[in-house]
């Protein structure tokens, strides 16, 4: 009778009680060093030795970076923010309705109440699903060092599949949407089960000046490019119109154009041409309600 004997890898283990002690351990720990927030990826990645850890960093206990806070200018939503606050969250504020409906659709209910935002980010996969919506809010995150930190738009934080721009020992501490003008966003996703990541998903949002005409146009993708992908050339087909100007015709016009700037790959999991084709109906679907929404008046 033959027995099999599996190597269990061993690691540092620190709880640190506040932030300043949770970004000097992480500076201690330098490349070695993962905070481990709900571990949700990270231990998956870590037992199946794709992300090794030499030091974790429990930063559950940290309170400061929990809850979602919304006063007259900004919503602020903290690192340690799980997927299952996110889900319930639609009625405090119009623009965490898509944010939380993409939330329930994530994993499984027992996982979301152990997954956190920051974690679905900084875990770059090109599929991350609260990556584009909070892109076309204008996202930005907060960061910790032990040297102070530093503030940058979300879209800027992916540099690959997996990889960000965070320095070793760097936390991301809470994500901010900047709240200003008659502005609403929807979204589109497909995936291949209810609870798999998405095969493709598009987000969108609209913001109109006080004359009627749309001052901001954001659209954003996930898993038709190594990152989250911006679609710049949709937008700039929507500036400056009004909301009657935005017919069907050009909202498929812009969706086509957005669709170009997809870089979707062939995988185990569908096609590229799926992909692309896909995208560009997400994405004016997902327009055309958010133009019905800002004709009932958007958020105000």
């Amino acid at each position: 009778m033959s027995t099999t004997t599996t190597e269990i890898a061993r690691f540092t283990y620190v709880r640190p009680t506040d932030l300043a002690a949770a970004v000097a351990a992480g500076a201690a720990a330098g490349p070695g060093g993962r905070y481990w927030a709900g571990g949700t990826d990270l231990m998956l990645e870590w037992q199946r030795k794709q992300r090794p850890i030499e030091t974790s960093i429990d930063i559950t206990g940290l309170t400061e970076l929990r809850g979602i806070l919304i006063d007259p200018s900004e919503i602020r939503i903290g690192a340690l923010t799980t997927l299952a606050e996110i889900e319930r969250s639609a009625a405090l504020h119009p623009d965490l309705e898509s944010l939380a409906a993409i939330a329930a659709v994530m994993c499984t209910p027992q996982t979301r109440t152990l997954a956190t935002v920051a974690g679905n980010l900084c875990n770059a996969s090109p599929a991350a699903d609260l990556a584009p919506p909070l892109i076309v809010l204008g996202a930005r995150i907060a960061t910790a060092t032990s040297d102070g930190g530093r503030e940058l738009e979300l879209e800027d934080l992916f540099t690959a599949p997996k990889q960000t721009v965070l320095t070793d020992g760097e936390l991301l501490t809470h994500i901010t949407i900047p709240l200003s003008g008659q502005r609403a966003a929807s979204y589109g996703r497909i995936a291949r089960t209810v609870v798999d990541i998405a095969l493709t998903l598009s987000a969108c949002s609209l913001t109109l000046d006080q004359q009627g005409t749309v001052s901001a146009a954001r659209i954003a993708f996930g898993s038709v490019a190594p990152t989250p992908l911006r679609a710049l050339s949709g937008e700039q087909l929507l500036l400056g119109k009004t909301l009657a100007e935005l017919t069907p015709a050009l909202l498929a016009e812009a969706a086509a154009a957005a669709a170009g700037d997809a870089n979707p790959i062939d995988d185990i999991r569908t096609s590229a041409a799926y992909r692309r084709h896909t995208v560009r109906v997400l994405t004016q679907r997902a327009l055309a309600k958010t133009v019905a929404r800002l004709s009932r008046g958007g958020d105000q």
